[in-house]
């Protein structure tokens, strides 16, 4: 189903409203005649969280729910975004009637992966680490790719129900200009690489990764899932999961994409491009790096020149990467390093 995302916490949290959906339903239009006949000026003169309310957002009423976690913000219901109000915001006190209606927007997730982080081992080599919360880097690279994007489908597979709100998780896919349609797990399992394809660890800890994080804390509206999805909870078992998965195999298609694995990883079966380098140093990096230096097992390297023959290793590893899965090269090389072939 088409999408739009409103919110991006990080990929396990993300908040999306049907590209079909109107938003100017039968809601929209009773709110407006309810408040339209109460004063112009604010009856609110004091806030509590959790306090619902009806605030004029781009010249309509909409539905929400006032937030002092950190500072006064309030959640739209139906759009899932936070409004900062201001002294020329518009807001009054929501009639009952509309106070227990679900909300119109959904959080979605990814699944079947788990998120990685940096760690520099006592040898002073990174290392993959397994973590429970998405890295800032992790973050901004999917908002790049969802920003990108011309048109975003996703592909629910359960309905994860919790105590304090419902996920959805699936398969999210962006059609993204010049590159035609790509898998979010799959670009976020490229250099530098964020996340893992490790089913049995994301499903043991289901509740550390969905538990705590809810974004709108003050919202207790659930939404209205309007298609059938099989509900599991937090207490998922390996074996239901892999069930949910071969089924969702056996029941969709999707265009020109196929499922490869248990993550439902995308297959395009486009004329693969002629290989291109992906790691290249920029002008900036080499203006900041050029003069800096390090030591290693007592020896002096410069910066530069290390990350110069690392973007070549790396480069190479990409292009025979189907050849040869061992791992090669290094930083630290007595070779002449020469910008222009990167």
């Amino acid at each position: 189903m088409d999408v739009r995302i409103t919110t991006f916490t990080n990929p396990f949290s993300f908040f999306c409203i049907l590209d079909q959906c109107d938003e100017s339903d039968k809601f929209i239009t009773e709110i407006a005649d309810d408040m339209n006949m109460m004063s112009s000026r604010n009856n609110i003169t004091t806030f509590n969280h959790g306090q619902y309310v009806a605030v004029m957002w781009n010249n309509k009423w909409a539905r929400g729910v006032v937030s002092l976690e950190s500072r006064l913000l309030i959640w739209l219901i139906d759009y899932g975004v936070f409004l900062r109000p201001s002294n020329n915001t518009i807001f009054l006190y929501l009639p009952s009637q509309f106070r227990k209606l679900p909300s119109k927007i959904f959080e979605a997730s990814i699944h079947g992966v788990v998120p990685l982080d940096k760690v520099l081992t006592e040898e002073c080599r990174i290392k993959n680490q397994l973590a429970t919360s998405w890295t800032p880097g992790s973050i901004e690279l999917a908002k790049q790719l969802i920003i990108k994007a011309a048109k975003i489908h996703f592909q629910p597979i359960a309905l994860l129900s919790t105590q304090h709100n419902d996920v959805v998780i699936g398969n999210l896919y962006l059609d993204i200009p010049d590159k035609g349609i790509v898998n979010l797990v799959d670009e976020l399992n490229t250099w530098p690489i964020f996340l893992e394809k490790n089913i049995k660890h994301y499903v043991a800890n289901l509740s550390n990764f969905y538990i705590t994080r809810k974004i709108h804390h003050a919202c207790k509206l659930k939404p209205n899932i309007t298609f059938k999805l099989p509900l599991v909870t937090l207490q998922l078992s390996l074996e239901n999961y892999l069930d949910i998965i071969e089924n969702k195999k056996a029941d969709s298609t999707l265009n020109n994409m196929s499922v490869l694995d248990d993550t439902s990883t995308l297959i395009d079966f486009t004329k693969p491009e002629k290989y291109k380098s992906k790691h290249k140093i920029s002008p900036e990096d080499i203006q900041k790096y050029a003069n800096r230096y390090i030591f290693i097992n007592g020896s002096e390297h410069n910066v530069l020149t290390i990350l110069i023959n690392k973007a070549r290793d790396l480069n190479m590893c990409e292009r025979y990467k189907d050849y040869d899965l061992k791992s090669i090269g290094r930083g630290i090389s007595n070779r002449a390093s020469t910008l222009d072939k990167l």
